[in-house]
């Protein structure tokens, strides 16, 4: 879980991670109890884990459709 957040942290443009930063500073938030409190052996894990990768996820398709407009804006301009 850690590394698919840290996976989709780093596909956020540099130019543009300060439009996400209330995003990442959210899904960071839901990591952290994983982190400090939550006991592993709790049932109430099961849910930290799906509604964190969930959002996670979430998050993804954000960027992914970010990068897949920008993408597709540059190669309009190119074209122009």
């Amino acid at each position: 879980m850690v590394w698919q957040f840290l996976h989709t942290v780093r596909r956020v443009k540099l130019e543009v991670r300060p439009l996400f930063l209330p995003q990442l500073v959210r899904l960071a938030a839901l990591l952290q109890p994983g982190l400090d409190t939550h006991c592993w052996t709790d049932s109430a894990w099961e849910t930290f884990c799906h509604n964190t990768t969930r959002a996670i996820n979430k998050f993804d398709i954000l960027v992914t459709r970010y990068v897949w407009k920008l993408e597709m804006f540059r190669n309009f301009q190119k074209l122009c």
